[in-house]
Order: C-alpha cells, then structure tokens, then sequence
C-alpha cells in the first residue's frame, strides 16, 4: 500500500510539473501574441527611451525622446549629444545643433523601421526563439511579465528577457546578451495613438544652419596601395562587397591600423585591420571557412570580428550576418 501511494504521489508530482512547464510556455507565448496583436492597433507611438550599453565593464547612457507614426514617419531627440533626427519617410533629416549641421538622407526603397521601434522584436521573437515566463515585476511603477528569450539557433544573442506591462502590453524593458555585450532599452512616458499632424516630421532649416550631404569618406583616405606603404602588414581587400563600393581607406597613425571603407546609398561598410590577435580565436558564434568569429548587431549594423592569421579584423555595416561572412570570405 505505502508502494502504491509513493507511486500515485511520484506521478502526480511529473505529471504536475510537465503540465506545469507546458502552462508557463502557453502563456509565454499567448503574452507575446496579445503584444503582437496590440502593436498592429496602434498608429502613433510617442515615448522616452532609456538605452544603455555596457561593454567592457563600461556603461554609456543615452535618452531619446522618440515619435513614431506608421508605417515610416519618425522623429529622435538625442538629449545628451544636441542631436534631432525627422523623417518623413522619404527623406531623413539629422540636425547637429552643436555644429550648426544639417544632413539629408534620401531614401529610395528604404523599407525598414527605425531603431526604438519595438514592433520589430516581435515580428518574430516566436519563430526564432524558444520564449519562458520567468517571473513577474514592478518597473516604472507598472506590474510586468519578464520573458525569457533564447534563440532557437546560434546568433550573435545569447538571450533577451523581455518586460511587458501587463496592463498596456507593451515592453517597457528589453535586456539583450551578447556574452561580451549588454544592452539595455528602457521605454518611458509612453503615449499611443495620439493625434499628431504630419508636420511633425518634416524638417524646417534653422535660420544660419548649414545643409550638407551625407559623407561616405573617413578623414585621410588614401587608395589601398598609398596604405599599404604605411602600415607593416599586408591590407586584405575583399572581392565581394554585396554591391557596395570603395571609397577609400584610413590609416590610423598610432594604432598601425587600416580602415577599408565602402559606400551604397548614402550607407557605408567599415573593414577594420590590424596585426594583433583578440580573444575570439578559440571561441566563437560563427565560421569564416575554418575560422571561429563573433557577431553583435547593433540596431541597424550587424559586426563581426575574428582573427585571419596575426591580423584582427572588424567588419561592421548594415547587411545581414550572411552577407558580412561572405564579405570575409573573400578577403585576401
């Protein structure tokens, strides 16, 4: 008899904890649907953001106040660096007031979102990640459901506990894991649809500022082979560019460096040389034909680096990770 009731209690005990585990990932998952589905019926967002970046045992904190209409129309107040962006969804104005600087951006089949634009995690946060209620918490003053977010494949993230007010749905809170980088984006003063009249993205010139053209060139490019004379290793230049063009390349005068850069529509595309070894050599998320590398994506650039040889490389641009390792492939 004791025989039978430790079994009943041991099934009880399984049973509970599988259903339990089935429950927490159910609601996981129907959490981020109602999320989905509240983002889709919203047209106008206006909130603060709070982002912090910390690599390296250093932090950096910046505030944006950011005004977001769909499906393109945007404006950015860079509270600590004087900095306004405005787009109206064509072109894209960035206001220096430091310097007195306007730069225009034209954006001929530009398609994407812009950073802060939280719907953009949870296109497909299911699809690509395995998703757990990890527990619930109060932040801002708003009770919030944390989820856990592991992708399903190796990425350039290793997780993302997401917090979502429970009575809003909408994330207030996303903490991303790079492993070597953190971040953090914090959503405050949260407004939805709200009446905003078009004008608010468009751009008019302060009286005395100046209007110039996005650059695409670093201070000091010389071609590859006036480089090559000033640095004591051997430029890798790569023969795939995913359409992108050269532009020239930097040498840094102390770091005995070279910068390659390469330019498509007003983008550019970095790849940073230098003759010494970093610590993704044994480790790493990604290969580059036999070789271990790392990737972070950060908003709108995708980086990786890895070591060829004794030489450290660094690309960074805004192509995908599949694109970047076909770029490094090609080096030589």
């Amino acid at each position: 008899m004791l025989k039978r009731i430790i079994i009943i209690l041991f099934f009880f005990i399984v049973v509970g904890g599988c259903l339990e585990e089935t429950n927490n990932l159910l609601n996981a998952e129907k959490i981020i649907n109602n999320s989905q589905e509240r983002y889709g019926s919203i047209d106008v967002f206006k909130y603060t953001v709070i982002s912090t970046t910390e690599f390296q045992g250093e932090e950096v904190t910046q505030k944006i106040d950011f005004l977001f209409k769909k499906p393109n129309k945007y404006k950015c107040i860079y509270q600590s660096k004087n900095l306004t962006t405005v787009s109206n969804g064509t072109v894209t104005w960035i206001y220096d007031l430091t310097k007195g600087e306007v730069t225009v951006k034209h954006l001929e089949g530009y398609k994407g979102t812009p950073d802060f634009d939280y719907g953009t995690l949870l296109k497909d946060l299911l699809k690509t990640n395995n998703v757990k209620l990890i527990g619930e918490k109060e932040l801002f003053g708003k009770s919030c459901y944390i989820i856990e977010a592991i992708p399903k494949n190796k990425t350039s993230i290793i997780s993302q506990d997401m917090w979502v007010d429970k009575e809003s749905l909408i994330p207030v809170r996303i903490d991303t894991n790079y492993g070597d980088y953190k971040s953090r984006v914090e959503y405050t003063n949260i407004f939805v649809s709200t009446d905003v009249n078009d004008n608010e993205f468009e751009f008019t010139l302060p009286e005395g500022a100046k209007i110039i053209e996005p650059s695409t060139t670093l201070p000091n490019q010389v071609n590859i082979e006036e480089a090559q004379k000033s640095v004591n290793f051997t430029i890798l230049k790569p023969s795939y560019c995913a359409g992108y063009q050269f532009a020239g390349v930097t040498v840094l005068e102390y770091g005995n460096s070279a910068y390659l850069t390469y330019s498509k529509e007003g983008n550019v595309l970095t790849i940073f040389q230098t003759p010494s070894k970093s610590s993704v050599s044994n480790v790493g998320n990604i290969t580059i034909e036999n070789l271990k590398g790392k990737t972070i994506e950060i908003f709108d650039n995708t980086i990786i680096k890895y070591n060829y040889g004794n030489t450290y490389i660094i690309i960074s641009g805004p192509v995908s990770e599949q694109e970047l390792i076909k770029i490094a492939e090609s080096l030589g």
